[in-house]
This record gives C-alpha cells, sequence and structure tokens, in this order.
C-alpha cells in the first residue's frame, strides 16, 4: 500500500515517454507498469538466487526505479510536463472517477454498528 503512490506517480515520466501518443499520456499505466517492473526484477533476482527475498530489497528497487525515473523527467523536462499540460483536463476527468469509490471506503466503516 505504501508503494502505490510511488510506483504510481514516481512512474508518469517513463510511462510517458512510451505511451506519448496516447490520449491520457500513458497515465493510468504508471502504476501497473512500476508494479510490474519491480515485481519482475523481484521475480528473477529471487529465481536466480542472488538476492534473498527481503522487505528491504524490495524498497531497494523502489528507490532505484524512482531514481531512473526522476532521471528520465530531469532529461525530457520540457516534453513531459508539455504533455502532461496538454492533456492535463482529460486525465483529472479520468481520475475523478475514482473519488466516488475512495469516499465510499472512507464512510463505509462509520456506517458500521
Amino acid at each position: 500500500m505504501a508503494s502505490s503512490l510511488p510506483c504510481g506517480c514516481g512512474g508518469v515520466p517513463f510511462v510517458s515517454i512510451i505511451f506519448r501518443h496516447f490520449t491520457n499520456v500513458g497515465f493510468g499505466f504508471s502504476k501497473t507498469f512500476g508494479f510490474l517492473v519491480i515485481s519482475y526484477i523481484s521475480f528473477l533476482r529471487v529465481t536466480f538466487k542472488i538476492v534473498p527475498f527481503k522487505e528491504g530489497f524490495l524498497y531497494t528497487l523502489l528507490l532505484a526505479y524512482l531514481l531512473i525515473n526522476l532521471a528520465i523527467f530531469i532529461k525530457n523536462k520540457k516534453e513531459i510536463t508539455g504533455l502532461l499540460q496538454k492533456n492535463l483536463g482529460f486525465i483529472i476527468f479520468r481520475r475523478s472517477y475514482s473519488l466516488p469509490d475512495f469516499s465510499v471506503l472512507l464512510t463505509y466503516p462509520s456506517l458500521l454498528p
């Protein structure tokens, strides 16, 4: 749960370069792509017994993923910000569908007796 936000928001630079022709610049794929990259690298390293499977290793992979995306963002800052600004209205509109679901999750425990 704690890595969901960094994977989603932190992965936008890499995904926006790959999916630049999509209307939402691949914003919807950023979290899925981040989890896929981290889990695949973790799977390969554990399968070939390079490193043991521990929580610290996953946080190290997350940090490396975020640093790679930061480097991509610094290198392509104008292009990425331009793509996001151009499609910001669409991205916000599409993300607003999840807000009612989130509010139900917040209020549901208070409805229990």
